[in-house]
């Protein structure tokens, strides 16, 4: 059936293609001059061969793509307006055209021209024309508003048909060939939900049935008085005029320049996040913003639109972090991760130190902290304090002090380490000193012994070592033992062999007359360590300054029994 349904719609559509693309390749206006029920057929198993201006990928199938050809309508350069798209279903790839086109045969294509925005809203663009087979089902409706939100909330429903005499909805796959029938109303998929905060219908008015006449300052705002009106359904703004009509009941949508209509919102416009997900507002950048500001979240993009005086609405990709203000509101297109939100009247994000409540923005308390754009405040870590409000940042426990509160409001939780333990800067527990290393007098890092020392684990210093053992490293556990024949005084770094009293006087005289360098200063130490009984004869050859070569030798001969 499809086969054949499709063979015959290329018999009527591939002429009708052709026309089409002459007509909108030769008018730059032709989009604009739409009336209210021109909903453009759609053209299956066709694909338009020509120039494109613009491709990109679009989720929720063709009609996504034809929705977002016929908004570009509003957008503001001329050459940003699509008149023709082609969308491939295999790769999901919408593409924008404007010039004379070649319908072409291909299965997996779906082609079409623009169409007034109208066809993609919530009222039956098509009066007495129906979209005959194709159902996905056959639904209760209490008005066309809502069969066209039963098609929305249809993945595969590209259009509707709706009979009011007997509040039927019937939600099509697939569009076929319009027919008369008197009675029956017809749209095609809308292309945003009825919570819309901006106009989604473009110089179309809803006559009659006001709750009454409001100024406000942009099509949100009157959105928003419609949100803040119980019995409003609906409501349409002139901006040239900047007054606001809400609407109490839906009528026939019917043309009007100038104004823009929208139904009611489900959230209020004036939020701090997305309103609108995977939707983007092409074009109407701020200045000097078309290549977007970083930003870590939408609520802080929100927050720089509120910043900047020309933002009416702003776009956040999440994906790369990046914001878009808007100073004009486009007709929102399909674009996946992107979020789109309206100028908020209320601050949206603080500054480091405070955080949005309903009152505003509010320091954190003392024990906690906040960055810019915090949602809450942090309470300080383990081994942190701060005693103040509105901190940006939480003080760390000083040296030789520790805690493991969580939100420590003084410093007086940092806590000092016992004797013998140690705790560097910002520590939640005090720590004892390894085998070879002693506290620091403030206790705030362990200190490796020094050579001639010990200190075994948990120590609260380090030793000398004692008479005939030594320590020539750093950081010994322990002490190592002379070897047989040799001796050592306490906290020796190495040992030295028994000298006789003559050597050792003869000796010290040489070393007290001095001038001969490290090399007897080394030959001191042994022989200090091993004769220690000796030193009282030195004086005796201090006297004698004559016989200065004779201790010299005597000296030579004493060295040379010292271990190297």
């Amino acid at each position: 059936m499809r086969q054949l349904e499709s063979q015959l719609a290329r018999m009527w559509f591939v002429t009708a293609a052709v026309t089409v693309a002459l007509l909108l390749a030769n008018s730059n206006r032709a989009a604009a001059q739409l009336s209210v029920g021109s909903c453009a057929p759609v053209y299956y198993d066709t694909v338009f061969v020509g120039p494109t201006f613009r491709s990109f990928v679009v989720r929720e199938g063709y009609m996504g793509c034809a929705a977002a050809c016929s908004a570009s309508v509003n957008a503001n350069e001329e050459i940003d307006r699509c008149l023709l798209w082609t969308y491939d279903i295999t790769t999901q790839l919408c593409r924008f055209q404007r010039t004379q086109v070649n319908p072409q045969f291909n299965s997996s294509a779906v082609s079409g021209a623009v169409s007034n925005m109208a066809c993609f809203g919530y009222r039956g663009a098509m009066s007495n024309v129906d979209l005959n087979a194709n159902d996905i089902g056959d639904v209760s409706a209490a008005s066309d508003v809502a069969c066209a939100q039963v098609c929305y909330n249809t993945p595969r429903c590209v259009a509707w048909v709706y009979k009011a005499s007997t509040q039927r909805c019937y939600p099509k796959h697939t569009i076929s060939i319009a027919a008369a029938v008197s009675g029956v109303v017809s749209g095609y998929r809308p292309s945003s939900s009825i919570s819309s905060c901006s106009g989604i219908l473009q110089n179309i008015d809803f006559s009659g049935n006001d709750i009454g006449d409001v100024s406000a300052a942009s099509d949100v705002a009157c959105a928003q008085v419609c949100y803040n009106t119980p019995s409003c359904v609906a409501w349409v703004y002139k901006a040239s005029t900047q007054r606001c009509y809400p609407k109490h009941t839906i009528s026939t949508p019917s043309a009007a320049n100038g104004v823009v209509s929208g139904y009611r919102p489900a959230a209020s416009c004036t939020s701090c996040s997305g309103v609108l997900q995977n939707t983007d507002l092409v074009g109407g950048d701020v200045s000097n913003s078309a290549n977007g500001t970083a930003a870590a979240s939408d609520v802080l993009c929100a927050q720089l639109c509120r910043d900047t005086p020309s933002c009416v609405a702003w776009v956040y990709q999440a994906s790369t972090q990046t914001c878009y203000p808007k100073q004009r509101i486009n007709f929102p297109s399909p674009m996946d991760g992107a979020v789109v939100g309206y100028r908020s009247p209320s601050v949206c994000a603080c500054a480091a130190g405070s955080v949005l409540q309903p009152q505003g923005c509010a320091a954190c308390p003392v024990g906690t902290f906040s960055a810019a754009g915090a949602v809450s405040c942090t309470p300080c870590p383990p081994g942190s304090f701060t005693n103040a409000s509105g901190s940006v940042s939480c003080a760390l426990c000083p040296a030789g002090t520790a805690s493991g509160i969580i939100g420590a409001s003084s410093a007086s939780a940092c806590k000092p380490c016992p004797v013998g333990y140690v705790a560097s800067s910002g520590s939640t527990t005090c720590v004892a000193c390894s085998a070879g290393s002693a506290p620091l007098p403030d206790q705030s890092a362990c200190s490796l012994c020094p050579i001639g020392m010990y200190a075994s684990a948990a120590a609260l210093s380090c030793t000398f070592c004692p008479a005939n053992t030594f320590s020539n490293t750093q950081g010994a556990p322990t002490c190592t033992s002379c070897s047989s024949g040799m001796v050592s005084a306490g906290g020796a770094s190495y040992c030295c062999r028994t000298l006789t009293d003559a050597a050792t006087k003869a000796g010290q005289a040489a070393l007290a007359i001095g001038g001969l360098g490290s090399t007897l200063v080394k030959a001191e130490k042994c022989i200090v360590a091993g004769c220690q009984s000796a030193l009282g004869l030195v004086s005796d050859f201090i006297s004698t300054t004559s016989k200065l070569s004779g201790a010299l030798n005597a000296f030579s001969s004493a060295t040379s029994m010292c271990a190297s």
